[in-house]
């Protein structure tokens, strides 16, 4: 996967990639979150971690741009500063997860998997939802009928 990683301390998106990428994760690292969002509206990633406090956005100000570009994008968020409002606050809005510094990387690793699964899961009702599309799209008489069906469906 393709991840945007962000945090103000360097060290840290360093040590993340350092632990990632020989999983086969692609890790562009951003000290600066504005700058990481401006890379995912123009770029291809899969998903982002990031850090919650930083001193020009949170976590979940992070978690709030990414969904009005994207409703499905992951968005990992770690602190340092955890109570149970953040976390609440970070899930409500759509977080894949809310991990406290310091935390296992096992247990990134394994929300990482989580959301490739997710991701091939989406990617193929699509592939068949287009399918489906075509084919209907093909139909003579009832397919007008179908096709608004098949959307609602697909959008749900």
């Amino acid at each position: 996967m393709r991840i945007i990683l962000i945090d103000d301390e360097i060290a840290i998106i360093e040590s993340l990639k350092f632990a990632l990428e020989p999983a086969g994760h692609k890790c562009e690292l951003f000290t600066n979150p504005i700058n990481a969002i401006k890379a995912f509206r123009t770029g291809d990633y899969d998903a982002i971690v990031t850090d919650f406090k930083m001193p020009e956005m949170t976590g979940i100000d992070i978690l709030k741009e990414v969904r009005k570009l994207s409703s499905h994008a992951p968005v990992i968020i770690l602190t340092g500063y955890a109570d149970i409002d953040n976390a609440i606050e970070a899930l409500n809005f759509g977080a894949s997860a809310f991990f406290r510094k310091p935390f296992a990387i096992k247990d990134l690793m394994e929300v990482l998997v989580r959301v490739e699964m997710e991701i091939k899961v989406r990617n193929e009702r699509k592939d068949i939802y287009l399918q489906l599309k075509k084919k209907l799209e093909n139909c003579n008489s009832n397919g007008s009928n179908t096709l608004e069906l098949l959307d609602k469906l697909y959008i749900s």
